[in-house]
């Protein structure tokens, strides 16, 4: 047991090999076979159990604790506690050998506190009935996340960090996320979104059920349109335009932008082939009307 050791102090090495190959590491503390086996300058590490920390060279201010407890060559103040547990981040904390993680300085933009067994797929429970407040959950990586509640059966999954992509200011809620929200579900009378209040929108995009549901239809040769005769008698009975919700059902069902959008569009073109209609006639009449102011000049002639 440190067998290799010249310039090190302060160091206690129990085990065969421990801190084998230490060269000036100080106020290290390996107790068990291989404990520290490889540390050459580390100081300051608490090593016990065989082979813990036997992968560390130069890390320093680490504590690993179980058969196999280690971290990579050169961390510093990361801990490993458990058989076989493993640390690769420098002020970390790993528990286990399927680990839960605990670091001060975070995991990329993640928490500082991650499950490594548990994320958003897991099953969740919903808030207590009437709750409102917040709760502890985690995303896809594991992340521990803090999770806006409100009433009841409130479910706490998440799929990222809210905090992150929610915001409140001004008694108005902000969504962060460049991919936009998507709300899925029936909701209610089969709505996935109620807005009780008006909506501005810069921009509104209402898909369309397929190309053939598009108005283009009534230029085709096979469309049967109604004659203004026929429209005229329709208003008269209806008191509105023919395929076009009345009044009444407008306030019953709602308007549906896209399929209301359709069918203007429907009265538009039909109105415009009423008026080329309307066009060739007056056309044809203005001829007819210069070919007779014609033949009543030649009769003046004559």
């Amino acid at each position: 047991a440190g067998v290799s050791n010249t310039t090190g102090s302060d160091n206690m090495f129990f085990g065969t090999s421990a801190g084998v190959f230490n060269i000036s590491g100080s106020s290290n503390y390996f107790a068990g076979v291989a404990t520290g086996l490889n540390n050459t300058t580390g100081s300051r590490n608490v090593m016990i159990g065989g082979s813990a920390g036997a992968s560390n060279t130069t890390g320093t201010d680490n504590t690993y604790l179980g058969y196999g407890a280690a971290g990579t060559a050169a961390l510093v103040n990361a801990t490993a506690i458990g058989s076989n547990a493993s640390v690769s981040t420098s002020n970390t904390v790993v528990l286990g050998n399927a680990a839960t993680t605990i670091t001060g300085a975070g995991l990329g933009t993640g928490s500082g506190l991650r499950f490594a067994n548990l994320n958003n797929l897991s099953p969740a429970t919903p808030g207590p009935t009437g709750t409102t407040g917040r709760v502890l959950s985690v995303d896809g990586s594991g992340n521990v996340i803090l999770v806006q509640i409100t009433g009841a059966g409130v479910s706490t999954n998440a799929t990222g960090p809210v905090a992150e992509t929610w915001k409140e200011s001004d008694g108005y809620l902000y969504n962060n996320s460049t991919n936009g929200v998507v709300i899925k579900g029936t909701g209610l009378d089969g709505n996935s979104l109620i807005v009780k209040g008006g909506v501005l929108s810069k921009e509104v995009n209402v898909k369309v059920e397929g190309s053939e549901s598009w108005p283009d239809y009534v230029f085709k040769p096979n469309y049967k349109r109604m004659t203004l005769g026929e429209v005229e008698k329709f208003i008269s009975i209806n008191g509105h335009l023919p395929n076009i919700p009345s009044a009444i059902e407008m306030a019953v069902t709602g308007n549906n932008l896209g399929k209301t959008d359709v069918k203007l569009l429907e009265k538009v073109e039909e109105l415009t082939l009423y008026l080329l209609e309307m066009k060739k006639a007056n056309d044809a009449q203005v001829a007819e009307l210069k070919a007779l102011k014609q033949q009543v000049n030649k009769l003046r002639k004559k």
